[in-house]
C-alpha cells in the first residue's frame, strides 16, 4: 500500500523534518538509507538496482513528496514553499 505523507502545513520546521523522517524510515529500504548516509546518491545506486527502484517508485509517488508545493489534486501536498523546502 502506498501512503501520503501526513504534514501539517502550518506546524514548526522540527515537526514537518520529523514527519518526513518516519516516512522514509517507513517506506525507503533500509540498505538504501544505510547507503545514502555513507555516500549519498551514488551509494545507493551500487546497492539497489534500476528494476527495484522502479517498483518502489511509485511509493514515493503517492506521498506526495516528488512536487510538495503541487495542490492535492495533482498529486502534490499542497504545501507552501517554505515546507516544500523542508521535505
Amino acid at each position: 500500500m502506498h501512503t501520503r505523507l501526513d504534514v501539517d502545513p502550518a506546524a514548526d520546521d522540527t515537526t514537518i523534518a520529523a514527519a518526513v523522517r518516519a516516512w522514509v524510515d517507513a517506506h525507503v529500504p533500509e540498505v538504501w538509507r544505510e547507503a545514502a548516509a555513507r555516500g549519498g546518491a551514488a551509494a545507493v545506486r551500487t546497492v539497489r538496482t534500476r528494476e527495484q527502484y522502479e517498483a518502489w517508485y511509485p511509493a514515493f509517488a503517492a506521498s506526495g513528496m516528488v512536487v510538495p508545493g503541487l495542490p492535492v489534486e495533482y498529486g502534490g501536498l499542497g504545501v507552501a514553499p517554505r515546507v516544500a523546502r523542508l521535505i
